[in-house]
């Protein structure tokens, strides 16, 4: 470089005391033009890569370090992603069916918890309404005590007033259910067989006085096989016969015994045996008076 192409000058001049000749040399040096080797990589300004002489800049090779580098942590991060990952995926996935299993059976039991709602709700009204039938039950006991008490008290009241005519078999007492029954013997009450006695009115007068207070009134009359044979013409059998006979007997009761006819009611069962003895016709010949409780409220 010529030197008087750049002199230097001295401090006192006003130039810079640091710029040296050789950055001089450097600022005017026009670039030389950058040569590619046969590799493809950037070896220097102006000079190929295969001169040894060269040592600046330096060979751009170390460049593939970097990527290897990359190359080498994204291997890595795969493969540890494969063996972290994976299981990590397994297990997740695994935990989401265990969720959903548990879910399922959430809504199951919540099912059996509404349908277990819904059972006690209605055992609770079951109990309700047989708590209601207990009660009406036990009414419906204290009722019928009651009734059952009023009877024996009319059945106690009978004996003393009809014990002469119980000591000789004509009127007999016997609790049946919840029925008292009054079983009078024909000898007592008819004179002939459709006709009432004198002593047969004053025993129904007897026994209408003792179940007036008392509730329903049913005559049941019976009597032997054999319709006498002054009445064949009249009753064909048996069971017309005993009908007519237990009519009798509640047109008393009604008109003598002053028992209101709605309480009233009379059936007739014809022959209640086979011919037997004497004794046995006597007995078969019969009317009972099968007398309720009074209504109470």
């Amino acid at each position: 470089m010529d030197p008087t192409k750049h002199p230097n000058p001295s401090p006192e001049e006003g130039s810079l005391p640091w710029l040296t000749d050789s950055a001089v040399e450097l600022v005017d040096t026009p670039p030389e033009p950058a040569i590619v080797s046969n590799s493809g990589y950037y070896t220097g300004t102006g000079v190929a890569d295969d001169d040894p002489d060269v040592a600046w800049p330096p060979r751009r090779a170390s460049a593939r370090l970097p990527w290897l580098l990359v190359a080498l942590l994204v291997v890595g991060a795969g493969a540890f992603a494969l063996e972290v990952g994976v299981p990590a995926y397994q297990e997740l996935t695994t935990l989401r069916t265990r969720v959903t299993d548990s879910n399922v059976a959430l809504k199951a039991a919540r099912q059996e918890l509404d349908a277990a709602g819904e059972l006690i709700a209605s055992a609770a009204v079951a109990r309700g309404k047989l708590e209601l039938e207990i009660a009406a039950l036990g009414a419906d006991a204290k009722l019928r005590a009651a009734r059952i008490e009023a009877l024996e008290a009319a059945k106690v009241a009978m004996a003393e007033r009809l014990g002469d005519r119980i000591q000789r078999g004509e009127v007999a007492l016997a609790m049946d259910g919840d029925a008292l029954v009054v079983t009078l013997a024909d000898r007592a009450l008819f004179s002939d067989p459709v006709t009432l006695g004198d002593d047969g009115k004053g025993l129904l007068g007897e026994v209408g006085a003792a179940v007036r207070p008392l509730g329903a009134v049913r005559i049941d009359a019976h009597y032997d096989r054999v319709v006498p044979s002054a009445l064949r013409a009249t009753f064909a059998d048996t069971r017309a016969l005993t009908a007519m006979r237990a009519a009798t007997v509640a047109r008393f009761l009604e008109d003598g015994a002053k028992i209101e006819a709605a309480r009233l009611s009379a059936a007739g069962f014809g022959a209640s045996g086979a011919n037997g003895s004497k004794k046995a016709r006597d007995r078969d010949r019969r009317v009972e008076l099968r007398v309720e409780a009074p209504a109470t409220e």
